[in-house]
């Protein structure tokens, strides 16, 4: 449905979805199923043939070609997918894994599973470190603020345990944000997010962090 980086609307059973432009932080929570043989073979919604021994994954709204790493919450297995296909299109559920994926996950014989997904960062996003484009995701932080102003980020920082001020440069701005911890596990970094939202840091998410100087 998407062409040369456009996200076009569609319907399925009366409802019209919006795939996203960006996944840039995007997370989410909820049920996860499968499909394997009986679509083994036929075109995916990207117009890819759908191989069911690949890590590929449908998604109704997240950009193809998204890496998405799937945490199956019931038993802490993970593994990444790519997003290749739309769906699922059944009750409450979030994400449709290939055969493989499901396995990998430990959710073939039950079915269905509740996972937590986290999409990776695209290295053509800006947002995102330069040397993430050439080398292994090594290093998550919990983002809980961002400021022009050098001393407000100091301010913040010096209330927040393990926190740092990282300056960024965009254009001819530069902004510092306040980032917290540093997790090669992205799993431990949500969990500190979880904690910081609780403390009142509402806005803290998960962000690629560079490496440990």
């Amino acid at each position: 449905m998407e062409k040369q980086g456009m996200a076009i609307p569609y319907r399925v059973l009366g409802e019209t979805y919006y795939p996203l432009k960006s996944a840039r932080n995007f997370s989410q929570e909820g049920i996860a199923s499968w499909y394997g043989p009986n679509f083994h073979g036929q075109l995916t919604s990207n117009k890819e043939i759908y191989d069911m021994d690949a890590l590929t994954a449908a998604h109704k709204t997240l950009p193809f070609n998204t890496r998405v790493k799937v945490i199956n919450l019931e038993n802490g297995l993970a593994t990444v997918v790519r997003i290749n296909d739309r769906g699922p299109f059944v009750g409450e559920r979030i994400i449709d894994l290939s055969h493989k994926a499901a396995e990998q996950l430990g959710v073939i014989e039950k079915g269905t599973a509740r996972v937590r997904l986290i999409a990776l960062p695209n290295p053509a996003d800006e947002a995102y470190p330069a040397a993430a484009a050439t080398q292994a995701i090594e290093n998550f932080s919990v983002q809980v603020g961002v400021f022009k102003d050098r001393g407000n980020a100091g301010r913040l920082a010096r209330q927040v345990s393990d926190s740092r001020v990282e300056p960024r440069i965009k254009g001819t701005e530069t902004y510092f944000r306040i980032l917290v911890g540093r997790y090669s596990d992205v799993e431990e970094a949500y969990k500190q997010m979880d904690a910081l939202r609780s403390l009142g840091y509402a806005g803290a998410f998960v962000v690629v962090a560079g490496k440990k100087p």
